[in-house]
């Protein structure tokens, strides 16, 4: 039997306000598709199964049209289970008013579901696990048991408590289905079962970069699985650190871009930060860059998070100058290491010419 794993599609997400408006629509249907497609890919290859690890849609409230999509994707596939959970974005959410009878919604009471040798057990809960959920959690020892849910492993975040891993030992528990995490991760809960993170089908943020966002199929046989992790993400966060620390021109910086840039193009989601130290007067042309660049990706931002040198003993020799008078006044602090001086010259300098503070 093969089952696919996935977790935190987050349709209809809003996230994405720093986009045109046409390439907001184009990222928001990408992710309602990857849904559609991995259904497909589902059909194609045979899968039995679908676990939805929780925050399928990013809110409670979910454009018609994108709920419609995800209906009729279930529904066009009666010869696949689909397994849902709530997460904390969707959580209480209900896809159907009358549930069709290839999916099963588990809620905040833990409930199994039995095919063949396999049984699918899940709960869905809101930020807090319920207390009594360790005690009911019981497994068949001679089946293969998958148990659903939706938080972090051991420690909690402010979305979640976390899943007590120590409470679901010796369950017969074996594959421990996670959502919550958007990146890949694993472990083992006892000697006979294992936990797993199968991350997000597409990166919403530059907090996940990469390629390494897809689902995974598992393949149960004679009461053993294998797993394949299958990528299946469009678009791809990247980001790059540029030092301009050495940096003469503007020249040299596109020269640099395209070094660190050249294995990107129109799929990717493109940061690129400037770091190091740079004379006053020497400006970084933001704007130029993008100019330059933005055609060759879905989207560029820079970031410039240089740090600006400032000559104080030119400064402290000006006349009628407030930087002079306020420079003479901290080097004359006995009070402050040289060290000291030298950081709160240089933040009153910046604070002056409106630079943000480095101190």
């Amino acid at each position: 039997m093969k089952i696919i794993q996935c977790a935190d599609l987050h349709i209809d997400s809003k996230k994405f306000t720093k986009f045109t408006p046409e390439k907001r629509a184009l990222k928001r249907h990408q992710m309602l598709q990857n849904f559609v497609d991995m259904v497909d890919f589902a059909e194609k290859n045979k899968i039995s199964a679908i676990l939805i690890c929780g925050d399928m849609f990013d809110e409670s409230k979910v454009l018609k049209k994108s709920l419609k999509t995800v209906q009729e994707a279930i529904l066009s596939h009666p010869n696949i289970m689909f397994f849902y959970i709530w997460g904390n974005h969707d959580e209480g959410f209900e896809i159907f008013d009358v549930k069709p009878a290839n999916f099963v919604v588990f809620g905040r009471e833990f409930a199994k579901f039995e095919m063949q040798n396999v049984c699918v057990g899940g709960i869905s809960f809101q930020r807090q696990i319920p207390s009594s959920f360790y005690e009911k959690v019981e497994f068949d020892k001679d089946k293969f048991n998958i148990l659903m849910m939706h938080g972090p492993v051991d420690a909690g975040d402010k979305y979640s408590e976390p899943v007590q891993l120590k409470k679901l030992d010796h369950k017969n528990i074996d594959y421990l289905a996670l959502g919550h995490i958007h990146k890949r991760d694993e472990g083992k809960i006892d000697s006979r079962g294992k936990w797993a993170f199968c991350g997000c089908l597409e990166s919403a943020s530059f907090s996940y970069l990469g390629k390494d966002f897809g689902f995974y199929v598992l393949n149960i046989e004679n009461g053993k699985m294998t797993r394949k992790f299958v990528p299946f993400a469009k678009y791809y966060y990247q980001s790059v650190e540029i030092d301009v620390s050495n940096v003469k021109n503007t020249s040299d910086v596109f020269a640099i871009v395209n070094q660190k840039t050249t294995n990107f193009g129109l799929n990717d989601i493109v940061r690129i930060v400037f770091v190091g130290k740079r004379k006053e007067g020497e400006e970084i042309n933001k704007n130029m860059i993008v100019e330059k660049y933005a055609n060759q990706f879905f989207f560029l931002e820079i970031l410039d998070e240089t740090k600006m040198i400032f000559d104080l003993e030119r400064y402290a020799k000006e006349t009628l100058s407030l930087k002079a008078e306020f420079i003479k006044n901290v080097m004359a602090d006995e009070t402050l290491t040289e060290e000291e001086k030298q950081q709160i010259c240089i933040a009153g300098l910046e604070a002056l010419k409106g630079e943000e503070i480095s101190l």
